[in-house]
């Protein structure tokens, strides 16, 4: 069981992280092309129910750009939980 649960967060550190190496990426590609009045958005896969949603816009005089949002989503419409309690009679 511990192996089990060590190989489940192994995997999804690598998902995660690997997402943040291609936001950063976005971002990276964006920055020359936001205009003042703009912003720019990208989803990006973590998983079947997971995604890393990132938005920035163009920063002031100081900073290339700012991050509106980095965050991950869980998209729970197809997931299917069994809230049943195995109760003995």
């Amino acid at each position: 069981a511990d192996y089990i649960l060590s190989q489940k967060l192994y995997d999804r550190s690598v998902s995660y992280y690997g997402a943040c190496h291609e936001g950063n990426a976005f971002i990276a590609s964006s920055c020359g092309s936001l205009t003042s009045d703009a912003t720019a958005s990208e989803s990006i896969t973590l998983s079947d129910t997971q995604t890393l949603e990132i938005e920035i816009a163009p920063g002031g005089s100081d900073l290339p750009y700012k991050i509106l949002r980095w965050q991950v989503v869980t998209d729970d419409t197809m997931l299917e939980l069994d809230e049943t309690l195995p109760v003995f009679k």
